[in-house]
């Protein structure tokens, strides 16, 4: 975890800290096992390459949207330095726009990014805005927004 970030020491324009996280197949079994989908091209190799446009490679399946979501939580509280700021009334809005492949036994990883595009003070809360972006095999595969709020 990075060092603990205040509301006076973030600025408009700081780069937030990078963060990498791996997923493995075995983690989308757990998940699709609670979720379940239908085809599951997140279980399967033979139906990610049916099913999708996109290019799945050979062995690989893709990743839950839901999974390349819960990454930015742990994006967030690395870069924050203290989980307080986030799940203390932050939030996210995200737009997932490509597949991230995860092969059978290397599983995958995301690189999570962003920077800090404002801050504000309102109803005597201290928020900062940023805009976030996770990329896998050198494309981005998600873009949105995030805020952390400052009590």
């Amino acid at each position: 975890m990075s060092e603990k970030l205040t509301f006076d020491s973030i600025n408009v324009g700081d780069e937030m800290t990078p963060y990498v996280r791996k997923y493995t197949q075995e983690m989308v079994n757990v998940i699709m096992d609670v979720i379940g989908s239908v085809p599951n091209w997140h279980v399967d190799p033979d139906q990610a390459k049916n099913v999708s446009d996109w290019d799945i490679k050979e062995d690989s399946t893709a990743l839950p949207g839901v999974m390349t979501e819960m990454g930015v939580s742990e994006f967030m509280v690395n870069w924050l330095g203290s989980p307080l700021p986030w799940y203390g009334g932050g939030g996210l809005n995200i737009k997932l726009i490509a597949p991230v492949q995860i092969h059978v036994k290397d599983g995958g990883e995301i690189t999570y990014k962003g920077k800090v595009t404002g801050k504000k003070e309102e109803d005597g809360k201290k928020i900062v805005e940023c805009d976030i972006y996770g990329e896998h095999g050198g494309g981005k595969v998600m873009v949105g927004t995030a805020r952390a709020v400052f009590s």
